[in-house]
């Protein structure tokens, strides 16, 4: 009698998908269910493969987020469905958006999906805030840190048949005051190093959010999201640099608004929606301390714009999507410390149309999807803003650009998927870059746009129940993007940066991303990131050399193990070294950052969260030279009533 083989069952896990294509090398991730301690969204994203953020030394938001080796200005980041990235440049504050009010968050490499109505040669991150609540909920939080850093949040949610409602309170501050050793500007020269603690680095952030919506399966849904931030902050200098005097008051509004017949019986769906953003910043340097003289700039920039989405079924397994979108963005500078103090306004519109196709065939194992996209930007940019002396030339055209992308993913077996991308994609140089800005960026009238040209090939299998491994994920994927007028920041001086167009950059590398759950109660995840980013230039004195801020390598690893109420957790985080300049004069040295904590829920309604981050107390610094803090301590309690 022949002996029975045992049999080992494999099944797909259920795993939220992106949104807006499922055949770009996309990363889904659910806030609520990440591992260990998040106060903001960027420590969110810095579990995701590919993305590297580079810090300006602050507590909060303030980070450059790259992609694949990209530029901060290059990844896109939307806010339901609406482009949060201005005209003028400078990084994307994501303090604005409370963690707490963040539903999921999608981060797409490569290029920007079909659907998006801008394009890019970097990445997409796409935030989504919570819709209807399944239930009636009151959540008090408060978190506390080094550096006297204190975290409150206060929310109220609610459903009410079909009527949803949000509001939320949050207030974020900290001295920032941790100490770093400082070169004195001698980075060869350790004898005269002093460890001090980091100056005028404090901030304090206020936030009010409302969302209220109408959401179901027979009638209009619509949302409505308004926002309101200010913070106060200290801008300190590099790691060189003492600065005391110096400091910024940003007041910004976001209000957008959603309408949709998601659920129609037709075969066409559509959507539209309308924002108006507005954003004050209040830049001042009475004593010249950061690089461009003395400063007290008050500049207003204010975004607004109408966009239409649609989509029908041409066929069983066809579905067309296309937009129409208009958006305006208009920038007043001014600077009281000058004569005039007003300059004129600057300002960028666009129209944009798009049409993608989804296409799927042999009972969906194999997806085509082919997108196309047309722009055209109207420039009236003034080179007279009273806060850069002398004034630069002014930018007066049309600009009209086309991008795509074709995605195909085939699943041979049902536990596996390959995938594979081609994106052509550009972006416009900032106010910033061409202009110049407060503090530390000067101005470059002759940069030209970027355009980028990428391919990527990956493959991916899950599954769950096979042994002692409950569920499991392993995906593969490599990379090649090739840039022309490349805009990156390069240092010129001891205390200033400035845009540069590289004639052409080639990046390319692989990315492996792994997630495991054992024996039910051990979770673990991780990624490997491996890039080479060289300036290819054909007749430039740096072809060959490294980009500047995009390490080699990059590991970012995570796991946690439940035991009944209580779970402790470690994170690692290393990054090896990378140069701060285009000749590969300066580097930033390889740092490797460790966390470990433990969160315990006592009572249903009760949790307690401990953490150290740095626990190396690695002294480490970034972007031109920003340090770091060393080790710190945080503690957070969650109440939900």
């Amino acid at each position: 009698m022949a002996k029975k083989q045992a049999q080992i069952e494999i099944r797909v896990e259920e795993q939220p998908e992106a949104k807006l294509t499922t055949t770009a090398a996309a990363e889904v991730i659910l806030p609520k269910k990440i591992t260990g301690f998040a106060q903001t969204i960027t420590e969110v994203l810095e579990r995701a493969a590919g993305i590297h953020l580079s810090s300006y030394g602050g507590l909060d938001d303030f980070s450059a987020i790259s992609i694949r080796g990209s530029t901060s200005d290059q990844v896109l980041i939307y806010l339901d469905g609406v482009l949060l990235n201005s005209a003028q440049g400078q990084t994307v504050d994501l303090s604005f958006i409370p963690l707490d009010n963040v539903d999921r968050i999608e981060i797409y490499r490569g290029g920007s999906p079909g659907k998006m109505v801008d394009s890019t040669p970097g990445g997409v991150i796409a935030i989504y805030t919570k819709g209807k609540p399944e239930k009636t909920e009151n959540l008090l939080r408060n978190s506390l840190g080094s550096y006297y850093t204190y975290r409150g949040h206060l929310q109220r949610t609610e459903a009410l048949n079909n009527f949803y409602y949000l509001g939320s309170f949050d207030y974020f501050r900290s001295r920032g005051n941790f100490p770093y050793v400082a070169d004195q500007g001698t980075r060869n020269n350790t004898s005269d190093d002093q460890t001090i603690d980091r100056a005028n680095n404090n901030f304090a952030a206020y936030d009010f959010t409302g969302i209220a919506g109408n959401e179901n399966k027979t009638d209009l849904n619509w949302k409505m999201f308004e926002n309101f931030f200010y913070k106060e902050e200290g801008v300190a200098g590099l790691g060189s640099q003492i600065v005391t005097d110096t400091s910024l008051k940003t007041i910004k509004n976001f209000l957008h608004g959603k309408l949709g017949d998601p659920h129609s019986p037709s075969s066409f769906k559509w959507e539209g929606d309308l924002f108006f953003d507005y954003l004050k910043s209040r830049f001042q340097d009475p004593k010249g301390e950061i690089g461009l003289g003395v400063q007290n700039n008050n500049d207003t920039t204010i975004r607004l714009g109408p966009e239409f989405h649609w989509n029908t079924l041409l066929a069983q397994n066809q579905i067309l999507n296309g937009f129409l979108a208009y958006r305006t963005e208009n920038f007043w500078p001014t600077n009281y410390a000058a004569n005039p103090a007003s300059g004129p306004m600057s300002q960028r519109q666009m129209v944009g149309v798009g049409l993608e196709d989804e296409i799927g065939l042999f009972g969906e194992k194999l997806a085509l999807d082919p997108s196309l996209r047309f722009q055209t930007f109207f420039n009236s940019l003034s080179g007279s803003d009273p806060s850069i002396t002398p004034a630069v030339p002014n930018n007066n055209s049309i600009n009209n650009e086309l991008s795509g992308k074709l995605g195909i993913k085939w699943s041979p077996l049902y536990f596996v998927t390959l995938k594979g991308n081609v994106y052509r994609g550009f972006r416009q140089p900032t106010f910033g870059e061409l202009f110049g800005d407060r503090g530390n960026i000067v101005g470059n009238p002759s940069l030209v746009p970027e355009k980028g040209l990428n391919f990527d090939l990956g493959a991916a299998t899950r599954g769950s129940d096979v042994g002692f491994i409950n569920t499991f994920h392993l995906e593969a994927t490599t990379f090649r993007q090739m840039t022309d007028n490349l805009i990156q920041f390069v240092q010129t001086s001891q205390f200033t940066i400035r845009a540069q167009n590289a004639t052409r950059a080639l990046i390319w590398g692989v990315e492996v991303a792994a997630s495991m759950r054992l024996f039910e109660q051990f979770k673990w995840s991780g990624n490997y990131v491996y890039q080479i980013a060289k300036d290819d230039s054909d007749r430039s004195p740096t072809r060959g050399n490294f980009l500047p801020g995009r390490p080699k390598h990059q590991i970012y690893a995570e796991a946690e193990y439940q035991y009944r109420y209580f779970t402790p957790f470690v994170q690692l985080n290393f990054l090896s070294d990378n140069f701060l300049d285009s000749q590969n004069l300066l580097k930033v040295n390889h740092r490797t950052l460790l966390a470990a904590g433990f969160k315990t829920n006592p009572l249903k309604w009760m949790q307690f969260l401990f953490t150290t981050k740095n626990l190396l107390n690695e002294r480490v610094a970034d972007i031109a030279g920003f340090p770091l803090p060393g080790r710190s301590y945080w503690g957070e309690l969650e109440l939900k009533l």
